[in-house]
């Protein structure tokens, strides 16, 4: 018997390792824009006066609790512990003078978490900065201008409208202007650790048992 529990148990050990952590993809935008990851998204390497250009990035498990610039609902902090899945938003107008994207609808496989936007933070959160790696190794960034994040109101166009859903128009040009965030989103936890961590439990009971059989 005790040796048919081991198997069990093995196996279910191969399936959660198979399962993996699965991230929260970027599904969409109503007018286009979602891309694979690129090598440069600095000031003049990926221009449009219309297209708010998207992608996703990296699955981090947050050190510390982390402020967002904007949530849903309830606290700006996002708990130490969470794992969480980063996207990047980069708007960029060829033109000289100022012009506004498409209002643009995102939608992800996840819940919406929050989102980043001010410059610092944006920073931070890029690769090798001080918070976790958000950001994907070798793209080049562009941190350290105060021209990169959102502000005014490109920040009141930017709208939660379900819990996996975001509405946003942004404004941008002139002076080498563009604007740039992150969308912060969960990740679930894997169907088979709940699996796995049943029959963990339900084999301890079973030992328990076998050796109060025992004794008695």
């Amino acid at each position: 018997m005790r040796r048919k529990q081991v198997r069990l148990v093995l196996i279910l050990l191969g399936l959660f390792g198979y399962s993996g952590m699965s991230g929260a993809s970027l599904i969409s935008a109503t007018t286009g824009g979602v891309i694979g990851a690129q090598a440069d998204v600095a000031p003049g390497s990926l221009e449009s006066d219309t297209i708010i250009y998207a992608f996703d990035e990296n699955v981090v498990t947050l050190e510390r609790n982390r402020s967002m610039s904007k949530v849903p609902s309830g606290s700006n902090n996002i708990a130490a512990g969470e794992t969480v899945q980063s996207h990047f938003f980069h708007f960029d107008p060829q033109s000289d003078s100022s012009v506004t994207s498409n209002t643009v609808t995102f939608t992800f496989s996840n819940e919406v978490l929050g989102v980043i936007w001010t410059n610092s933070k944006l920073d931070n959160t890029d690769p090798g900065s001080r918070w976790e790696d958000m950001g994907l190794n070798g793209v080049t960034y562009g941190p350290g201008t105060n021209r990169r994040g959102l502000t005014g109101s490109d920040r009141n166009n930017f709208q939660f409208i379900s819990p996996n859903q975001i509405s946003v128009q942004l404004a941008a040009g002139g002076n080498d202007t563009y604007d740039q965030f992150r969308v912060i989103t969960a990740v679930p936890l894997p169907a088979a650790a709940w699996l796995f961590g049943s029959a963990i439990l339900g084999f301890m009971a079973i030992r328990r048992k076998q050796t109060y059989s025992i004794t008695v």
